[in-house]
């Protein structure tokens, strides 16, 4: 299936076709940009500096070629400009495109525990296709409420001069600016008073202003309230350092997850401010990972009784030269004395039945399960390799991950992955 192109947005697969950039956009602007976003990703990735090892040759969400652009192995969304480009996983690329399509990552990386998405909680089962627009249309809804409700005021330090005592003296301060000069008679004092005009409140203030050009409707609607709410709020440039300096009381819990879209926002936001200019925003996650997380959270949700323990290191000590060797499967199951591991590829690769053969030996267990991302139900396949005297099993399974009908709801799938997971665990 060939990418989609819709006005302004582009549509590309994983390693999918080449496609065009519109003319009034600049490409080594684009690389510069996404160089930029690769380089503070840690926020979005709760990964090992081993794990997301430094990529030195450059951002490794596009490939680029002239004008022409190709997906990698990242799904997500870059908007730079006045271009979006839909990243999406390679496993409908053979499935019609639909307002399905796109709504399938939210319900993968509501499960995963090493990404840090702060729209976890939007229902998966709504038809989208533009998953910009939606996070948006969320942020503006759930913050214009929580406000209306619950502003958010807090105790604002401020020293200054009064001519009369309000807080407390600021000893130094009246020594150094007042009786130095010989204006004694006007003090100055250190206050606490409770305002509006606060960090958080500024952070808000500034990320609704960079969202207008995005909003339109019941969406635009709510951010002006939200601006209205804020009114005596000072309008400044605000950036992610800002957002971390914010610590709120533990009673604020819903405040904190406006922070973190707030963060989510700001994170692809390289330049300066630009009031009434669309900002900068990139959220783009390794697909590999994705699945992996996705797998390992999924289960550890719905079947706790299994006591899974994930991506735990083993020692094997080798017959060669005794070297001790660390492997370091994605799911071990010990009430069941398994293995699972997960691979994100279509077809099974020899290297994957050396992997999982390795894991057996080292652990001492006779079946292990390699489980790969699908789109559709398909047979199980199992192999017997030798290992001494004993036989290990390798069993084979495809996932079904994806809907399978415009009428298939995400309950359904939850449903049908469980009803899977739990016949592999009875192997």
């Amino acid at each position: 299936m060939t990418s989609k192109k819709k006005s302004n947005i582009l549509y590309l697969y994983e390693y999918g076709d080449k496609v065009t950039l519109p003319d009034d956009i600049e490409p080594e602007a684009l690389k510069y940009y996404l160089q930029k976003v690769w380089q503070n990703r840690y926020w979005i990735y709760k990964y090992t500096e081993e794990v997301l090892e430094e990529n030195f040759d450059g951002q490794p969400f596009l490939q680029f070629d002239g004008r022409s652009i190709r997906a990698c192995n990242y799904a997500g969304v870059i908007s730079f400009q006045s271009l979006t480009i839909v990243l999406i996983p390679k496993l409908f690329k053979e499935t019609a495109f639909s307002t399905q399509t796109l709504a399938h990552l939210p319900f993968y990386l509501s499960y995963c525990r090493h990404i840090h998405f702060p729209f976890q909680w939007i229902e998966s089962d709504n038809a989208i296709l533009d998953i910009l627009t939606q996070w948006i249309h969320f942020f503006a809804n759930f913050t214009r409420n929580l406000l209306q409700e619950q502003p958010y005021l807090t105790y604002q330090t401020y020293t200054g001069q009064t001519d009369f005592l309000r807080g407390k003296l600021a000893v130094q301060h009246y020594i150094n600016e007042q009786i130095a000069k010989g204006l004694w008679q006007q003090m100055q004092t250190e206050q606490q008073p409770f305002v509006i005009n606060n960090l958080f409140n500024q952070i808000v203030k500034y990320t609704v202003s960079l969202l207008f050009p995005y909003a339109k409707g019941e969406t635009y609607g709510a951010l002006q309230d939200i601006l209205h709410l804020l009114e005596d709020v000072e309008l400044r440039g605000c950036t992610t350092s800002d957002c971390d300096s914010v610590h709120l009381n533990r009673l604020y819990p819903e405040h904190q997850k406006v922070i973190d879209m707030c963060r989510f926002f700001l994170i692809g936001d390289i330049g300066t401010y630009r009031q009434h200019q669309p900002v900068n925003i990139a959220f783009l996650v390794p697909m590999e990972r994705v699945f992996e997380d996705f797998v390992a959270g999924f289960v550890q949700t719905h079947f706790p009784q299994w006591q899974v323990i994930v991506q735990k290191h083993f020692t094997w000590a080798t017959s060669s030269k005794q070297r001790n060797l660390l492997v370091k499967p994605d799911i071990w199951l010990p009430l069941h004395q398994t293995v699972w591991d997960t691979k994100y590829k279509i077809q099974p690769a020899q290297g994957d039945l050396y992997q999982m053969h390795a894991y057996a030996t080292a652990l001492g267990v006779r079946k292990v399960h390699l489980l790969y991302a699908s789109d559709k139900e398909v047979s199980l396949e199992n192999i017997d390799l030798q290992s001494g005297s004993d036989t290990i099993t390798i069993y084979i399974h495809y996932l079904p991950i994806v809907l399978l009908t415009t009428n298939d709801t995400f309950s359904d799938l939850t449903l049908r992955l469980k009803e899977t997971l739990q016949k592999i665990a009875d192997k």
